[in-house]
């Protein structure tokens, strides 16, 4: 019965750990195929002309690329506002003119190192809600400066901001 058991024991661990790794290859094969489509895309759009969506596929394909590859690696700084800059491209496609960006970081910064997509999900959060039918544009600032031994960040926009209970939360 011991025999038999740890057999059973064995036999399990070695099925999970196929399902471990046939999982694994999946979540590899998933964003390689969406990037393969992107890249379709992109090509039929440009020999239709379309230049305006070939441009956006090929930019969501460069932004899908860098969140992917190396998604424990810290990058640096400049490279974070190289992609931030590819984002924001995107997004000029649907609000044209309306995004305004400033960045102002002290040049010892750019190469230190931070993980990745640390700018985009804050971006991204004050444009879909602090942009309002009524705002004309919005500003978004990205100062960054180094205190004593630490790295500063802050991102400030002139969204239409969140009641004070919310922002307290």
């Amino acid at each position: 019965d011991r025999i038999n058991t740890l057999i059973h024991e064995i036999l399990m661990k070695d099925l999970e750990k196929q399902e471990t790794e046939l999982q694994l290859l999946r979540t590899q094969i998933n964003p390689h195929y969406l990037y393969n489509t992107l890249e379709v895309i992109h090509l039929a759009a440009y020999k239709n002309g379309d230049f305006h969506v070939a441009k956006m596929a090929e930019l969501l394909g460069k932004n899908l690329q860098y969140g992917l590859r190396g998604t424990t690696k810290e990058v640096t700084l400049r490279e974070e506002l190289e992609q931030l800059d590819v984002y924001l491209s995107i997004l000029s496609h649907q609000y044209k003119d309306r995004i305004l960006i400033n960045k102002v970081l002290s040049p010892e910064l750019l190469d230190c190192r931070t993980i990745k997509l640390i700018f985009q999900p804050i971006v991204e959060n004050s444009i879909l809600h602090g942009f309002d039918n009524t705002k004309q544009h919005i500003a978004i600032e990205i100062l960054g400066y180094k205190k004593d031994s630490q790295m500063i960040l802050c991102v400030s926009d002139n969204g239409c901001g969140m009641p004070p209970q919310e922002l307290k939360k």
